[in-house]
């Protein structure tokens, strides 16, 4: 079923194989399908490759996921057509278990609205892959609910952002950028319920949160490179430029720095004040960083990456600098996705998280507010995984 020399991705190949033996009856209605964990052990992949094989045949309605239960093939009965079916067959019991979401909390049944509104400031985000994931996770967790999901773009001016609870008729909103203390304060003022996704919005403590942990995300990452013997490690990727000129820390990657030196000093090893960069989350300016790293005569012999974006920039450089890949430099990337093609048929080492996933738990607890808007607000950690690709190796010189 796993053809590991593939170009196909892994999770792609599992998902058509379970495809397959579900569609032939091998696998019957009702029945319960392998945990994540013993796809994985069966299959010999990572859980996360189990994962997105699972979410794959659920999003198309193959499957179904009953929480505290498992995985089970869905029956398609006409009575059940439109429904979450039970394994044992009894349509009140399923009834039961579809009121029930992935936290465990109640699905509202009337047909409400959601707003998901994203905010960079000069920046544009709609073609941003991980944009586009959190997207299709937003959507399809919020179809399921009986929810309308309204879109909403707002670019530089603020004042967008108030106007459009001037004109509101949602039950809350999912927000996804860097929100200042006016809009976080007006939503809180207004009893908006409201969740932020990853980069938390000024002022929003009292909003529900969908993040991903970027401290413990780089601290993967240099572990991994530290059991390969790098010593001289840098992060690329720490900064980008505000309109007025000034260098300004992005949250995400704040974190992540923080991380990388914690993981760094946890290990004895001292950072290279040299290997310090300053630049903008772009191809481009890693190219122009990178270049200035391996000029150096101790360059390092592993770099660390904000985005795949960043990665290729870095690998560039390397490439006019007659370094090859992994054997000369190692390279990892963070990603929303495990599996970054780098060169041919090549992929690049990630630390990933599931975009996907976080958009239906930012809907999930947005739900959850609506229902019980006087509990405490929540957070929600979605892991990162590391991905062993093909740009990470020992180091042909041990610093």
């Amino acid at each position: 079923m796993i053809d590991k020399s593939s170009p196909i991705p892994l999770y792609c190949q599992l998902k058509a194989g379970l495809e397959q033996e579900i569609e032939s009856g091998r696998r019957a209605p009702g029945a319960r399908m392998p945990s994540e964990l013993e796809l994985a052990a069966n299959f010999q992949v990572s859980r996360t490759t189990a994962r997105q094989a699972l979410q794959k045949l659920g999003e198309d309605g193959l499957v179904v996921r009953i929480q505290g239960k498992g995985t089970f093939v869905r029956r398609m009965t006409n009575a059940e057509e439109n429904g979450v079916p039970s394994p044992l067959g009894n349509n009140d019991n399923a009834s039961a278990l579809n009121d029930r979401d992935l936290i465990g909390q109640p699905r509202l049944r009337p047909r409400q609205a959601i707003r998901l509104v994203q905010y960079r400031d000069g920046e544009d985000i709609v073609f941003d892959r991980s944009y586009q994931n959190l997207l299709s996770g937003i959507e399809r967790e919020a179809r399921e609910r009986g929810y309308d999901l309204i879109l909403s773009s707002c670019m530089e001016c603020e004042s967008e952002l108030h106007s459009l609870l001037e004109h509101r008729g949602e039950s809350g909103y999912v927000l996804y950028g860097e929100f200042t203390n006016g809009f976080s304060a007006e939503l809180a003022k207004r009893g908006i319920p409201a969740v932020t996704v990853d980069m938390p919005a000024a002022g929003s403590e009292t909003f529900d949160r969908v993040c991903v942990n970027h401290r413990s995300a780089a601290k993967l990452a240099v572990e991994h490179l530290i059991a390969l013997d790098h010593r001289a490690i840098t992060y690329v990727g720490g900064a980008r430029m505000c309109n007025d000129g000034e260098v300004a820390e992005w949250p995400i990657s704040r974190q992540r720095c923080e991380g990388f030196l914690a993981a760094l000093r946890a290990a004895g090893i001292k950072f290279q004040e040299d290997y310090q960069t300053v630049e903008f989350t772009t191809q481009r300016h890693a190219y122009r960083t990178a270049r200035r790293l391996f000029d150096q005569i101790r360059r390092p012999t592993a770099v660390i990456t904000f985005s795949p974006s960043v990665a290729l920039g870095v690998g560039v450089a390397a490439a006019e600098k007659g370094l090859d890949v992994p054997k000369d430099l190692s390279l990892i990337c963070f990603s929303d996705a495990e599996q970054v093609c780098f060169r041919g048929d090549r992929t690049f080492t990630t630390i990933w998280s599931d975009s996907y996933v976080m958009g239906r738990q930012a809907v999930s607890l947005l739900a959850a507010r609506v229902g019980q808007p006087a509990r405490a607000p929540q957070t929600v950690a979605v892991p990162s995984d590391l991905w062993l690709g093909d740009t990470c190796a020992r180091p042909a010189r041990v610093n």
